[in-house]
């Protein structure tokens, strides 16, 4: 998707309406934040203007997490979960990423006000340790996105599992005339 950064959008907090002028065609992943709450819609700009676009503004999803490490405990820094929307297949940076701030003693964390929608979630490598398993409510997310919703009275939730099991790879390179 493309990014698109508008100057002085037109917007009514009255009303709602908003306008964005000039905006290139172009797959987009549209925000709209407002005090209400957020929003964000897929929009496919071709070579006429766009009428009568409804993006649904609302507080968001809690989700809650547990981290966990095979045989050993939790690192007490560095381990952040963040959620990245997919825009176009692909996952994006544009927008409000919902990430950890703090992940407890216990493994435990909370994701709140996620907008629903398709995310690829991730976790960055710490020191000595990889991320073995990755599940979102019973699901696989290790290696595909997710769709987020609320699908009942409990929030979702994301179990995620370290491994200190990794290996180091020694070897040379060589040019096919064996020289390195």
């Amino acid at each position: 998707g493309n990014t698109m950064f508008t100057r002085n959008p037109l917007y009514s907090a009255a009303t709602g309406m908003f306008e964005l002028r000039e905006v290139v065609p172009g797959p987009y992943l549209l925000y709209v934040n407002t005090a209400g709450g957020a929003g964000r819609e897929p929009v496919e700009v071709v070579n006429s203007n766009i009428e009568g676009l409804v993006v649904t503004v609302n507080t968001g999803i809690s989700i809650l997490g547990r981290v966990s490490v095979e045989g050993g405990t939790v690192p007490s820094v560095g381990v952040r979960i963040q959620l990245r929307p997919m825009a176009g297949g692909s996952p994006t940076w544009i927008g409000n990423l919902p990430s950890t701030q703090q992940i407890q003693p216990d493994g435990t964390f909370r994701l709140d006000n996620v907008l629903p929608g398709q995310y690829r979630i991730t976790a960055p490598s710490v020191p000595e340790l990889y991320v073995k398993q990755m599940r979102f409510d019973r699901f696989d997310a290790l290696y595909q996105a997710v769709d987020i919703v609320q699908r009942g009275p409990d929030p979702p939730t994301l179990d995620i599992v370290f491994s200190p099991n990794v290996s180091q790879i020694e070897g040379m390179s060589r040019t096919r005339g064996c020289s390195p």
